[in-house]
């Protein structure tokens, strides 16, 4: 059961749309819960014909996995001979201002004009149909090229998507930072098999017009909402304003700005306190800050359906937390509307949690998380639902993966040799908690082997290499439309900070799309050995979980690599060791001002009252952007130095290996002589809040040369204003 690093294609049945080709009904006897009884619609029909065999585009070992044959009943992805065509003409002319100023900060009107459909089957034409078209999106709004989001005035389908479904909204995502085009499309047919029984929105590349000007290359899919065909859970009538309804709602960190809009979705904070008994305090490395709050997407009317939603989630949390660390299991009981937590009578931890959470939502959930190792997976775009209409299950579930567009190794610093655990090591409770249950990671394992079975990830790499075939001409218009976008994009704000520079050199999407698919290759290589048994996931000392190979091997969690969420952080050794060292000494600082450091790092003054920093200036603009380096010239002695930063403490806790990389005399040190001292996280007394929370923070401890010494801190995605280094030396 290896993956070798590539994968020789076998010729197996595949979705092929011609222009005359058509998707057709669903299997019957399929394993698709119907649509009555599931939030998730058949998304993409069986094969209408087949394809000639496509040899990988990378030399390599033929993989164990070629020998499989992808199994009938997997779910194929819609493939059209050319990419079909969207004409958006506006009543109002030609002015296409409202598709190219607004941004993330700005309102996003909506105009008025008609739909029209090209370049595909008859079935799908349609021609002149009302609509309004507006810009979409938090971030990706600020690019040039923007994502959108059509309104139909009634409910239409377009090119099949959604099993034919008809809805009224319908979305064009652009994927600007990812040069392969080709990551929100393959996570969304990942999601389609893992999450089969919920909501994963459809899709299909499209070419878009406006007022018959060519707009580029975009991915057409699913609006995320709550109906029939998507979101399925039950909506409360027009003022109804008991709490039995169902919720749509996002970790979202955007909620404070969506809190703020005159017309935005209701919101809710939760805070640090909220987690009870704790919040874990894992993180990835790379991942972007945590959200402090939920988005709901779903219909509100009345507050109290908001206080019971953020209540019921405390619940959750806490029943989830108690069942992994406590090995306490508890049930929620509503008694007259009002929640507590009473013990569960079930011995079986999986049964006692299967009546507060839909579990094979969260072990399907965790698989995707863990091959895209998304950034943002703590920070936006992570959805989950809740429906407590009577005759619904009352169970938390995860659904709708969305935005991927920075993921699947695109990233600076987010999991880049595609062989390192990611997600269970993440700070998203709703992903990475349950993974420190030995059953849970049975059921992970279980459902990773039937998968594998299948030949899955065979046909996950089989459509990489069959789009960037198929769509070859039409992703070459796009970027003959956007061509900063390939290449190093320093148009577009932030993205040159964000993608590798492994990407730089690329001028087609061929290329994009080989170093796409060598990582994803790679990765499906490293979880099958991981979820086989054979790799600590945390990559800690021992084995998985126990000190031995999983499953067996000692006790779990026991004396393995896999590291609880809840875990109490202990550097006392290694304060002592620096305490021990810089006895005696008086350190020599240099002001990070006066280092040399590159964009978009900025100096900045204190503006809170009380403020002390050094020399009244510090670095700053130094998170979330990746490579900034800061170059210290420190005058040393040939002998060890203990090298301090006064940096500010976030509200989360952090190593030094998630917020900088570390030389020294041009020699890596990142790995030799690290204290590895928490940055533990903690709010600012003054209530300056995050990046202002200034301490002395001992990173390492290591040799010096006489002179000159070149010591040069590079950021990672998780960092803070640093206002000096600190040298102790005898």
């Amino acid at each position: 059961m290896k993956l070798g690093k590539y994968v020789l294609f076998l010729s197996v049945p595949f979705l092929l749309l011609s222009c005359g080709g058509k998707p057709e009904a669903s299997d019957p006897g399929s394993s698709q819960k119907e649509s009555e009884t599931s939030s998730k619609t058949e998304t993409n029909p069986p094969a209408s014909s087949s394809a000639e065999p496509v040899e990988s585009s990378s030399e390599g070992p033929i993989s164990s996995q070629s020998e499989i044959e992808p199994a009938e009943d997997l779910k194929d992805y819609v493939i059209f001979d050319k990419a079909p065509e969207i004409h958006f003409t506006t009543e109002e002319g030609a002015d296409l201002k409202w598709a190219t100023t607004p941004n993330k900060n700005t309102d996003k009107p909506k105009v008025n004009g008609t739909i029209s459909t090209a370049n595909c089957d008859e079935a799908y034409l349609v021609e002149d149909l009302a609509a309004t078209m507006k810009v979409r999106g938090n971030y990706t709004s600020n690019y040039v090229k923007k994502p959108f989001q059509i309104a139909f005035d009634s409910k239409q389908n377009l090119f099949g998507l959604n099993n034919g479904n008809k809805f009224k909204k319908w979305v064009l995502l652009a994927d600007v930072k990812d040069p392969s085009m080709m990551r929100n499309a393959l996570a969304f047919y990942l999601g389609d098999t893992l999450m089969e029984d919920y909501f994963c929105p459809t899709f299909t590349p499209v070419h878009l017009y406006l007022n018959d000007s060519y707009w580029g290359m975009y991915l057409l899919t699913d609006n995320k909402e709550v109906g029939k065909g998507r979101v399925n859970i039950s909506e409360p009538e027009k003022n109804y304003t008991g709490t039995d309804i169902g919720y749509f709602f996002e970790y979202d960190c955007y909620w404070t700005e969506e809190a703020a809009k005159e017309d935005g979705d209701p919101t809710f904070e939760f805070s640090n306190a909220d987690y009870i008994p704790q919040k874990i305090t894992t993180r990835a490395q790379g991942q972007e800050s945590d959200s402090t709050g939920y988005t709901i997407s779903s219909k509100i009317y009345d507050d109290a359906q908001i206080a019971f939603l953020k209540n019921h989630l405390k619940n959750c949390y806490t029943v989830i937390y108690n069942a992994v660390f406590n090995n306490k299991l508890q049930e929620i009981a509503i008694n007259d509307g009002v929640e507590s937590l009473v013990d569960s009578e079930e011995t079986d931890p999986a049964v006692a949690l299967g009546k507060t959470i839909d579990i094979n939502s969260f072990v399907n959930m965790y698989i995707m998380s863990e091959i895209c190792c998304d950034a943002d997976i703590a920070h936006s775009s992570f959805y989950l639902s809740l429906d407590m209409a009577p005759e619904a299950n009352h169970l938390l579930t995860l659904t709708c993966p969305w935005d991927w567009d920075s993921s699947l190794g695109l990233k600076k610093g987010v999991v880049e040799n595609a062989s390192e655990m990611f997600a269970s090591k993440c700070s998203n409770p709703w992903v990475s908690m349950l993974t420190n249950s030995k059953w849970f990671m049975e059921k992970v394992q279980a459902r990773w082997k039937g998968l594998y079975d299948k030949g899955f990830f065979t046909k996950a790499l089989r459509m990489i290499d069959e789009y960037s075939t198929k769509y070859a001409a039409d992703y070459k218009l796009n970027f003959d439309k956007w061509p900063h976008t390939m290449g190093q994009n320093n148009v577009d704000q932030n993205v040159s900070n964000e993608v590798r520079e492994i990407y730089f050199p690329c001028t087609s999407e061929a290329e994009c799309e080989a170093l796409l698919k060598d990582w994803v290759s790679t990765r499906f290589n490293y979880l099958n050995t991981a979820f086989d048994g054979n790799v600590p996931p945390n990559n800690g000392g021992g084995g998985w979980p126990g000190g031995g190979d999983w499953p067996g091997g000692g006790d779990w969690p026991g004396g393995g690599g896999w590291n609880p969420g809840g875990e109490t952080i202990d550097d006392s050794e290694a304060i002592a060791k620096a305490d021990a060292f810089k006895e005696g000494k008086t350190p020599v600082k240099y002001e990070a001002e006066d280092a040399t450091f590159t964009d978009p790092a900025v100096v900045k003054s204190p503006k809170n009252e009380g403020e002390e920093v050094s020399n009244n200036a510090y670095l700053s603009e130094l998170n979330p952007n990746v490579g900034i380096t800061i170059g210290f010239k420190v005058n040393g002695k040939a002998d060890d130095a203990l090298i301090s930063l006064r940096i500010s403490r976030r509200t989360q806790t952090y190593r030094f290996s998630q917020f900088f990389s570390l030389t020294v005399n041009g020699e890596d040190a990142s790995d030799e002589g690290l204290l590895d001292i928490a940055l533990v996280g903690g709010t600012e007394e003054h209530g300056w809040g995050e990046f202002h929370n200034w301490c002395d923070w001992d990173i390492a401890i290591l040799g010096l040369k006489e002179g000159e010494n070149d010591i040069v801190l590079t950021t990672k995605n998780a960092c803070s204003n640093l206002d000096y280094m600190a040298i102790y030396q005898a």
